[in-house]
């Protein structure tokens, strides 16, 4: 991600630039960011740290405040991208405690290993 457009005209060139852009006020640029995120988790990494924290610690810390469902998803489907223990850690809290069903199906999916972009896989009904 490093020196790769996040969107047309976004580049992030380290970690500072990736929080500024992910802590800022405008939605579309946070959303771009993370579907930037999504697209390239190592490059994400590659930025780096700031003040300790790497770019999973902020989407972590970012999915326990206060946002619209639809940033919610869009940070559940970024941190489904990273294989990592507090991304699981996560997942099974967010498992115990949604009440939103399309967040429980996506970390539902997410858990069982698929992706966030695939569609629920009808079920056939039982045959009796």
């Amino acid at each position: 991600m490093a020196g790769r457009s996040a969107s047309r005209n976004l580049k992030l060139q380290d970690a500072a630039a990736l929080f500024e852009a992910l802590r800022g006020p405008s939605i579309k640029l946070r959303e771009a960011v993370l579907r930037a995120v999504e697209r390239d988790p190592a490059g994400a990494l590659g930025l780096g740290t700031m003040q300790g924290w790497d770019v999973v610690d902020e989407l972590v810390h970012q999915s326990y405040q206060s946002c619209s469902v639809p940033y919610y998803r869009a940070l559940m489907r970024a941190l489904s991208a990273f294989d990592d223990p507090r991304v699981e850690a996560l997942f099974a809290k967010v498992a115990q405690q949604a009440s939103d069903p399309d967040i429980l199906a996506l970390v539902a999916r997410i858990r069982a290993g698929g992706t966030a972009d695939e569609e629920p896989r009808a079920t056939p009904a039982s045959a009796e």
